[in-house]
């Protein structure tokens, strides 16, 4: 023994038996005792031939062994040791020699067995087996054993197209995996399919039911895949509205007793149902609101028929009796102050002229009107009160001629009335509109009837007793109010005009001299220089044949004062614009010039005149609120001759003013005082002799124009409120008086029924 040999080795040979069976030793060794001593002993005690390296030193185990241990032990209790330092005990290629290798190297230096080879004495060898499987996946059975074999060293390969599983580990180790594998490796539950035909339910939905209740019994069991139902296939087939079910034979029964317990009746029932008063679409609605989600396309279903105003309801007998019970409590006659229809003939406005008013009130200008829902009995849909959603009339809600109406359009239907009105093509949200006699929306139908100036208005009666309130203050009878308009003219006009012609007849050296100043008064001879007078308006003097000179005077002033008076009347009624135009039109023309040829053809009309717009607002206390508009124009000059022909336009002055009074009735108001003057003097004289103070006027022609125009607007409004029109027949009658025209007709007296 070497130095380190610390214990004390007993043999005894116990008594009765061989001695190689009872040959038994104790061991006495200290803490920490190295490796290799072990080794060398094990060796020497067991005659055994041992190769190692260095890596066995440094290497230190603990052993306790109070008892004494057979010999034949010592082998597996270095083997172990060794084991647990990460080495191994091998068969070196020398035969009757022993190797220590690594662990790591396990797999190349194990050695092929079968089961069961290895015995006691063997249990430290290193082992490779090969399983053959015959029922189990060899992925799955790897996964299953890996976590029991040795580590470090120890380690399985899955071989699956061969169904085999290889092995290395220890033989002791490898007993309890061979168990392992044995108990994976047995055969399995074939696999079966089973079609279910749905009877109440849907199949994806009866499909859905199943794996959650076998979801939850697995939960509740504990069993592994608790959170889905593992082994169990489900597909449904909507157009056969079959469940396939594919697992084995014990997963199919059970499955087959949950689709039973799933799959069963309802008790529903299919009864039809008709109502006179109220809508088939309103108790569906209520229907399915008590009924609730759930409950809806299950235990509830329905189908409304707008036309005959009829209710088809599947349900179970408890929802029958919720819709018979709502027939009975909302179906009941309405009077007439409840029909949804009324018909509203205007006296005084025109049905065209409300029922804009009315679209512009639905347009949502601010004021929303009720609806069926809120405190009436409607048909619940939003619509009026007899009116399905989609527009058409249910049974005895049907209005006389309702039959002929279109459909309604969408709510983003666009409403065009006739082309050039001012609500030409204006889009109201929300609304649906057909043609520019008919405004519908989710709350009322209205249309107008021009022929007998009529409004047909369907609608909840709530909503009929506010179009009713717009409709009566619509068509009340508005003031007429008589517009009497003075225009008068003053034209104020001076002229003056002053001219004088001389001439002079000499010789000078035998050559004869004419010299004379011409301005149109007389004319010259050409030979003998002596003029003609040429007679004219106003002064006309000449002195003839004298030795000096001949002289011709002629000499004008005029004066001219004009009044013109127009005095149009206009009846214009309350808050209605009236207006008056007075315009003269001057023709021009124009001219098309191309690279060849120029063409002149008459380009139009230019307008000058005087043109009045009044528009009376009757206020409290029989005083009005005049708008007015006053425009004059007047041609300033004559139309002018353009270069390559084309007469031009004549120039034009505008003069306008705008406001807005407040005057009583029968007052009259001056407007205008526009005051215009002109002055105009032309002088033609000789050059230097025209220009020399106080005998400038022997050698020129003067003319000095000067006129002066002011115009004048009297503007009286006169309310006219009799009912009998007494107060128009007086105007009336006075003014054909004056005019000497014959009266009028008798009147007409409405027709009266015996």
């Amino acid at each position: 023994m070497g130095a380190g040999l610390a214990c004390v080795l007993a043999a005894s040979v116990s008594r009765g038996q061989p001695a190689a069976q009872q040959e038994q030793v104790t061991l006495r060794l200290t803490d920490d005792v190295e490796l290799k001593f072990l080794l060398d002993y094990v060796s020497e005690r067991l005659s055994l031939n041992v190769i190692y390296d260095e890596q066995v030193a440094g290497q230190r185990v603990t052993i306790r062994a109070p008892q004494a241990v057979p010999v034949d032990s010592l082998l597996g209790l270095l083997r172990s040791a060794m084991a647990m330092k990460g080495m191994v005990l091998i068969e070196a290629e020398q035969p009757g020699w022993l190797r220590v290798v690594k662990v790591s190297e396990l797999s190349a230096v194990s050695t092929p067995t079968e089961a069961g080879a290895a015995g006691p004495a063997q249990a430290g060898l290193a082992v490779t087996r090969v399983f053959r499987l015959s029922h189990a996946q060899a992925t799955q059975v790897d996964q299953i054993i890996k976590p029991f074999l040795t580590q470090p060293g120890a380690n399985s390969v899955a071989v699956s197209e061969h169904r085999m599983l290889i092995v290395t580990d220890y033989a002791a180790n490898m007993r309890r995996v061979e168990q392992l594998v044995n108990l994976t490796d047995r055969p399995g539950e074939e696999v079966t399919t089973r079609f279910i035909a749905a009877e109440h339910l849907p199949a994806e939905e009866l499909g859905q039911r199943l794996t959650e209740v076998l979801t939850a019994r697995r939960r509740a069991a504990g069993m592994p895949g608790g959170d889905t139902a593992r082994g169990i296939e489900t597909l449904p087939v909507d157009r056969t509205n079959q469940l396939v079910l594919i697992g084995s034979q014990t997963q199919l029964d059970e499955a087959m007793e949950t689709v039973h317990s799933l799959d069963v009746p309802l008790g529903l029932e299919t009864r039809v149902y008709t109502f006179q008063s109220v809508g088939a679409e309103r108790i569906d609605r209520l229907v399915r609101e008590l009924v609730g989600e759930l409950a809806v396309d299950r235990l509830y279903r329905s189908t409304v028929d707008a036309d005959a105003n009829l209710l088809a309801v599947t349900a179970t007998p408890e929802y029958h009796g919720q819709v018979e019970r709502l027939k009975e409590q909302l179906d009941q006659p309405y009077t007439e102050s409840q029909s949804p229809m009324r018909i509203y003939k205007l006296e005084n406005s025109t049905a065209l002229e409300v029922l804009t008013v009315i679209r512009e009130l639905e347009a949502g200008a601010g004021y929303v009107l009720p609806t069926a829902g809120e405190g009436a009995r409607g048909n619940g849909s939003g619509a009026p009160f007899g009116v399905s959603r989609d527009g058409g009339y249910s049974g005895a809600n049907r209005p006389p001629g309702a039959a002929g109406l279109p459909p309604p359009l969408p709510p983003s239907s666009v409403y065009r009335p006739s082309e050039g009105s001012a609500a030409s093509n204006t889009h109201y949200p929300g609304e649906a509109v057909e043609g520019a006699n008919v405004v519908r929306s989710s709350r009322v139908w209205i249309t107008a009837d021009p022929a007998t100036n009529s409004l047909i208005v369907v609608a909840p009666p709530e909503t009929q007793a506010v179009y009713e309130k717009i409709i009566r203050q619509m068509d009340r009878r508005r003031p007429q109010v008589l517009l009497e308009m003075t225009i008068v003219t003053i034209d104020t006009s001076n002229g003056f005009s002053l001219g004088v012609e001389i001439a002079a007849q000499g010789s000078v050296n035998a050559t004869d001299l004419i010299a004379f100043s011409a301005f149109g008064l007389s004319m010259p001879d050409a030979d003998t220089g002596r003029l003609s007078p040429i007679p004219g308006v106003g002064f006309n003097g000449a002195v003839i044949s004298t030795d000096v000179a001949d002289v011709i005077i002629r000499a004008l002033k005029t004066n001219a004062r004009a009044r013109v008076v127009s005095s149009p009347r206009i009846l214009v009624a309350d808050n209605a614009e009236g207006r008056l135009d007075s315009v003269n039109e001057a023709p021009f023309t124009s001219v098309n010039a191309s690279d060849t040829v120029a063409t002149t053809s008459f380009g139009g009309f230019v307008e000058a005149g005087t043109t009045i717009t009044v528009t009376p607002h009757i206020s409290e206390g029989d005083h009005l609120q005049l708008e007015y508009t006053i425009a004059l124009n007047s041609f300033s000059g004559d139309a002018t001759q353009l270069e390559g022909g084309g007469l031009a336009p004549p120039p034009r002055q505008t003069n306008s003013l705008q406001s807005r009074v407040t005057i009583p009735d029968g007052a009259t108001m001056i407007v205008g005082g526009l005051t215009r003057s002109d002055s105009n003097e032309s002088v033609s004289a000789i050059p230097l002799l025209g220009e020399i103070p106080w005998i400038e006027h022997l050698f020129s022609s003067r003319t000095i124009n000067e006129s002066q125009t002011t115009l004048f607007a009297f503007i009286r409004p006169v309310i006219l409120r009799d009912d009998e029109f007494a107060d128009l027949r007086y105007y009336s009658q006075r003014d054909a008086n004056r005019a000497q025209i014959q009266g009028d007709f008798p009147p007409s007296e409405p027709l009266t029924t015996r």
